[in-house]
């Protein structure tokens, strides 16, 4: 998932690259997906991996977490495995990013041979 969320930033934040990505916990508030940037600005996110699309309580409680534990994000991703309610796509927001299942093909594209592993019939 981190990976998908680097790649998918890459070119918006071309001049101001990811440094770190991970998780943010603390005794308060968990957040699954939190990076920053070379600057010091803040991108966080949330997945939902249920049968559901995902609706917009999903957005509003990762606002709610960021604020409560006083951090100031620029950007937020939503992954959700079933993809959004209308109501979620509908948001004009240009610092929310929504991604689903089918962007995890994009990881692939810019794999060369040697990256690939070779299936010898062994057991590893």
């Amino acid at each position: 998932m981190l990976e998908l969320v680097k790649q998918n930033f890459a070119q918006k934040f071309e001049d101001d690259p990811i440094v770190s990505i991970g998780s943010y916990y603390d005794k308060q508030v968990q957040i699954e997906i939190f990076a920053k940037r070379k600057s010091g600005k803040l991108l966080a996110g949330e997945c939902k991996y249920s049968k559901d699309e995902a609706k917009i309580n999903m957005f509003t409680t990762l606002k709610e977490k960021c604020q409560k534990v006083e951090l100031n994000v620029d950007e937020y991703v939503l992954f959700s495995k079933n993809g959004f309610t209308a109501e979620v796509e509908q948001l004009n927001d240009e610092h929310l990013r929504l991604l689903t299942n089918t962007h995890f093909s994009t990881l692939l594209d810019n794999l060369s041979k040697d990256d690939l592993l070779v299936y010898t019939n062994k057991k590893y």
